[in-house]
């Protein structure tokens, strides 16, 4: 089955995607930058109907540079970035290492 879990740092917050990526990508903006502490943010593109989170999760919304509302889920507990969304892409769900990936499900 294809897939794959991850979660935040302290086990608090975890998620499981029943796809395959969509793809992965770097992105540049000054938000990534700032969210990472790096020059760049990596994303993994999964579709949202598959995936699922546990835990209780905590918000920041940031209008991105397009305008579009991007949500960044911490977990509360460690502070760990766990997923985001983009809602000029209502479809996806943006993940990655931020959100500590496991090995295939």
């Amino acid at each position: 089955m294809p897939g794959f879990k991850g979660g935040c740092l302290c086990g608090s917050v975890r998620y499981e995607c029943s796809a395959e990526p969509m793809m992965a990508a770097h992105c540049h903006c000054v938000d990534c930058r700032k969210s990472s502490g790096i020059g760049h943010c990596t994303h993994i593109v999964v579709p949202k109907e598959a995936f699922s989170v546990s835990g209780t999760v905590t918000f920041y919304d940031r209008p991105a540079d397009s305008g579009n509302m991007v949500r960044r889920g911490f977990c509360p507990t460690c502070g760990s970035a766990v997923y985001s969304t983009n809602g000029g892409m209502p479809d996806i769900v943006l993940t990655g290492p931020h959100g500590v990936v496991q090995a295939a499900c």
